[in-house]
């Protein structure tokens, strides 16, 4: 008879179960019973994004949350190293575990930490080693250490053993994962480049639970599981492949990846999956899509991870896609991508390098979210990270040149607003705006300038040159809260009219006009430093329609004539031009040679530039300046410090809403049992 029951029980158990483990070394996968993700819609979620800068402050007020109430502490490790010299942050935080479970006797914390991985190390500092002295630190104060590691060597291609390469820190409901490792040099901020995502959610949280039991119970198996809560998902294990060129796949015309990676080990055709990701990014630029990538550099160009990304670096560079890479001096760890098409966008945060050995045989967990304003943020950052640290591919290995960027407005007036208020209102609010956003941080030019007020209809009220270092620091600029306010400022009440005001983009004159629209042109050096020599602003009517003759004149006979560069509007109607020269005489020389070597058209007005700081301003009709600034960079870490405070007010906004203790928002306090997979496991 207890045969009998115990077989009815576990008859009743594999029924319910979402989630079996297989009786092959095939990864199972956990899913609901109509095969589809499980899918919270009433519970909230709640999402931070934690970069490397924040991750220290991040898990101390997390293990500064803990109570009586508080069930669970769960340490999930790659590399969690407390004997660094003095108190380091690990030891800190490790410290701050060890004394929670003084305090409170009855919470139940555990820590699992790779056993293998380097374990016979020269130097010592294997991770395997390393995680032996933080396993002796905490079994000395009562704390429970589990060894864990990867797929079993027998079980890899290679024959290598297998690691256990996730990241996780789990305090009852809310997780804390990503690539950050317990370690000196990863949570010292701006020592690496890490990213992390801060959840609070029981199904995410079960799910995490339930990754970590299985690992513990069988570490030498895959543990494929996922589950989706409202916006965010987690998949764990050998699922990234999949999802990763799945959502690479996507990405078309006008659409954008942002990637950045640690090792990205493609060397040949051995590395199939590594290649495959390379090939489908080569795919979808070919597709149209705009792609960014960020890749780790070390100091030593021997190194294993420099060798392979370089090569790939190579290659995806061949193919038009933008590679960029960090500075010697830190590590960039950080393992994301991010795409945004025209209708969803979707970001992959993982643990995972691509790899063999971490698609395949190293215990992972990704998170993806899904139409998040946590995607927009991501993307931020990342666009300050490759403006202010990293540097072009080409420009590394010497193929190329910065190249500055330029912008030309031209600015028209609501039909309501009088010239004269016009002018006064750009002079007050968006000349100045125009330095306090973009100073020190890529603008190096600017010069505003206001047409006379007796002019031919249809053309501006106001135009201005602006230039950047390049095209990254004015993205860069622009993705940020101040950035992103900065644009409508243009078109506040009493300003330009959105209808018919508007930027242009200036590129390299190469002999070709549009028909019948307008075109932004650059001519000359690109690096000329239009804040100094003389500067004029040239209307010409190109009522004749021969603005490319007078174009290719400029280009042939301009370097000769004294021009350094100039920076040109070509309307169907007119033409507007910023010519700088070294000196005002050959300014003033400049019309007449020009025409000499037979250009007719007809110079409508010439305006001389002056020479302003931004303190001492004020510009009126006929008039324009180039405004006297530090176009110095600042640090990096100066420049990244606006989206950091960004980022950590979102999160604080985020976490007043977070409860005082991470498990009281669970509909099922007992974490323990609240799981997304039953526990059953076979042999």
């Amino acid at each position: 008879m207890k045969n009998i029951k115990i077989l009815l029980c576990i008859i009743l158990l594999l029924l319910s179960s979402s989630c079996i483990h297989k009786t092959t070394n095939q990864p199972e996968t956990c899913k609901s019973d109509s095969g589809r993700n499980i899918s919270s819609e009433n519970e909230e979620l709640q999402i931070s994004f934690v970069p490397q800068e924040l991750y220290y402050e991040t898990i101390l007020k997390l293990l500064d949350k803990v109570n009586e109430r508080t069930k669970i502490i769960r340490v999930l490790q790659f590399n969690f190293f407390t004997d660094n010299p003095g108190n380091s942050l690990p030891k800190q935080i490790a410290a701050k575990i060890i004394s929670l479970k003084k305090q409170y006797p009855n919470l139940d914390i555990e820590i699992l930490l790779e056993s293998k991985k380097d374990l016979d190390k020269a130097d010592g500092k294997g991770a395997a080693q390393r995680n032996a002295i933080t396993k002796k630190y905490f079994n000395k104060n009562g704390i429970k250490v589990t060894d864990i590691f990867g797929l079993d060597a027998s079980l890899t291609p290679t024959k290598k053993q297998g690691v256990s390469h996730a990241k996780v820190v789990q305090i009852d409901d809310t997780v804390l994962a990503g690539s950050t490792n317990l370690t000196q040099q990863s949570t010292t901020v701006g020592a690496n480049n890490e990213i992390n995502l801060l959840v609070q959610s029981s199904k995410i949280a079960a799910t995490i639970l339930d990754f970590i039991n299985r690992i513990k119970a069988n570490s030498s198996r895959m543990h494929d599981l996922q589950i989706t809560d409202g916006a965010l998902g987690v998949f764990t294990d050998t699922l990234l492949f999949d999802r990763l060129t799945g959502l690479i796949d996507k990405a078309g015309v006008g659409d954008t990846l942002d990637l950045s990676m640690y090792q990205f080990l493609y060397r040949d055709n051995r590395d199939v999956q590594a290649k495959i990701v390379y090939e489908k990014l080569v795919a979808a630029k070919t597709r149209g899509a705009k792609i960014r990538v960020y890749l780790e550099r070390t100091k030593n160009s021997e190194d294993e991870t420099f060798k392979t990304n370089s090569r790939v670096a190579e290659l995806l560079s061949e193919n038009g896609i933008e590679v960029y890479f960090d500075p010697t001096e830190k590590i960039s760890h950080a393992k994301f991508i991010v795409y945004v098409g025209k209708t969803e966008k979707i970001a992959i945060i993982s643990s995972a390098n691509y790899y063999r050995g971490d698609f395949n045989e190293n215990h992972q967990v990704n998170w993806q979210v899904t139409n998040h304003p946590l995607i927009e943020l991501l993307q931020t950052y990342f666009s300050q990270k490759i403006a202010y640290e990293g540097q072009r591919y080409e420009e590394m290995i010497g193929k190329g040149k910065p190249k500055r960027m330029f912008r030309f407005w031209r600015g028209f007036k609501q039909d309501d607003v009088t010239a004269s208020d016009l002018i006064t209102k750009i002079n007050a609010r968006l000349i100045p705006e125009t330095i306090r956003v973009g100073g020190k941080r890529g603008l190096t030019a600017y010069i505003p300038a206001f047409l006379p007020l007796q002019r031919p209809a249809g053309q501006p009220d106001e135009i201005a040159l602006i230039a950047y270092t390049n095209e990254d620091t004015y993205n860069a600029i622009r993705s940020t809260k101040t950035g992103r306010a900065y644009g409508p400022l243009h078109f506040e009440t009493g300003a330009f009219s959105k209808d018919t005001s508007k930027s242009v983009l200036l590129s390299q004159y190469e002999g070709v006009l549009p028909v019948d629209a307008a075109s932004g042109f650059i001519l000359g050096d690109q690096n000329t430093d239009w804040q100094k020599g003389f500067t004029i602003l040239r209307v010409v009517s190109n009522a004749a329609n021969d603005g490319k003759t007078h174009m290719d004149l400029l280009q042939k006979n301009g370097a000769s004539f004294g021009l350094n560069a100039a920076a040109i509007v070509v309307d169907p109607n007119y033409i507007l031009e910023y010519l700088n020269f070294s000196n005002q005489q050959l300014a003033s020389e400049f019309g007449n040679k020009l025409t000499a070597v037979g250009d007719r058209l007809e110079v409508q007005s010439s305006i001389p530039i002056g020479i302003n700081p931004i303190g001492n301003l004020k510009i009126g009709a006929g008039e324009g300046t180039s405004i006297q600034f530090d176009a110095t960079l600042a640090p990096a870490h100066e420049n990244l410090r606006i989206v950091l405070d960004e980022i950590r007010e979102i999160n604080e906004a985020q976490t007043k809403s977070f409860s005082e203790t991470p498990s009281s928002t669970s509909k099922n306090k007992d974490t323990n049992k609240n799981l997304a997979c039953p526990k059953v496991f076979t042999n």
